[in-house]
């Protein structure tokens, strides 16, 4: 449930509820109530809210800068940022299943960070960089335990961070599309073997190449995907 107020600023409340039944784990619920503000004036941009879950307030926050630069066709942008994020109920009840497990003893992640970036177009060609770092504390992550079942726990401190790079082209007969990802997660959990080593199960490289080409109608079209 959710209203909207649209004003010199947007403001939006609402309250949703989670819920799972079944023999296996239970009946467990998340109820949550939250308020957001929005607001734009020239170059600037915000964000706020604040999202209360079992008695705890979450609160967030974006300012974000953008604005077109003496380069044609080319626009800058950054903002830095805070941030919350409340396991779900998979991460909090999955049952056991011999392979699985939930944790129901997980804390809030928070996060921190700033990114900064430029993006170009003309015509149907565009192009776009933007470089990120982010902190967090009490990071949700999957992992498997001592006795090799997945169970999700928080790792104390991390740092993220890397650059995204996507650029799209017209073709005479359809369209290029790529994207690159390089991101270093480590753990910054201070006073123990795994300082400043690579978070497991996180990729440092993603990439994708994507060929889209029209067929026979202007309602259909084909694509080819390459990831990595």
């Amino acid at each position: 449930i959710a209203g909207v107020w649209k004003g010199p600023v947007v403001l939006r409340g609402g309250f949703n509820l989670d819920r799972v039944n079944s023999t296996a784990t239970g009946d467990h619920s998340l109820p949550a109530g939250f308020a957001e503000v929005t607001f734009s004036r020239g170059i600037l941009h915000g964000h706020g809210g604040c999202r209360f879950q079992q008695g705890n307030p979450q609160v967030t926050a974006r300012i974000n800068l953008s604005g077109q630069v003496p380069v044609e066709g080319m626009e800058v942008h950054g903002s830095v940022f805070t941030d919350h994020r409340s396991p779900t109920l998979n991460d909090l009840y999955w049952p056991y299943d011999g392979t699985t497990s939930g944790n129901p003893n997980l804390e809030n992640e928070r996060s921190t960070g700033a990114e900064a970036g430029a993006a170009w177009s003309s015509g149907g060609n565009r192009a776009e960089a933007t470089s990120f770092v982010t902190a967090t504390e009490d990071l949700i992550i999957w992992l498997p335990d001592q006795n090799g079942i997945w169970t999700p726990s928080n790792l104390s401190r991390s740092l993220s961070r890397g650059i995204e790079i996507s650029a799209a082209m017209e073709l005479p007969r359809g369209s290029l599309e790529g994207n690159f990802t390089w991101n270093i997660a480590e753990d910054r959990t201070e006073n123990t073997p795994r300082y400043g080593m690579l978070i497991p199960y996180r990729p440092e490289y993603t990439w994708s190449i994507t060929l889209g080409m029209p067929l026979y109608s202007s309602l259909l079209r084909a694509e080819a995907s390459l990831l990595g």
